[in-house]
């Protein structure tokens, strides 16, 4: 017996050059304010130190915001964390002061 897939082209989101699945949306979406926040300083090479200075939080509560972000987008290496927020357009956006 075969198993098909077949994506409705309305389940399939595009944002100008790129396309995402709803998997990969809903993925984003389950992140929180503040976990989306530090996904973007995570893509613009900040690290978890002069992450928590900008935020005012501790070095500890970026690493346990950092390890939720990766399970809650299924990834395991930095190089997705970044495909992620370029997919999301967080690497373009600039950081409220």
């Amino acid at each position: 017996m075969h198993e098909f897939r077949v994506i409705a082209p309305t389940l399939i989101k595009h944002l100008g050059d790129k396309v995402m699945d709803m998997e990969s949306y809903n993925r984003y979406h389950s992140l929180t304010k503040r976990e989306k926040e530090i996904l973007k300083l995570i893509s613009k090479g900040e690290s978890n130190k002069s992450i928590g200075e900008y935020l005012f939080i501790s070095e500890n509560t970026v690493r346990t915001h950092r390890n939720n972000i990766w399970r809650k987008l299924n990834i395991r290496h930095l190089r997705e964390a970044i495909d992620f927020a370029e997919l999301f357009d967080l690497t373009d956006s600039k950081l409220s002061d």
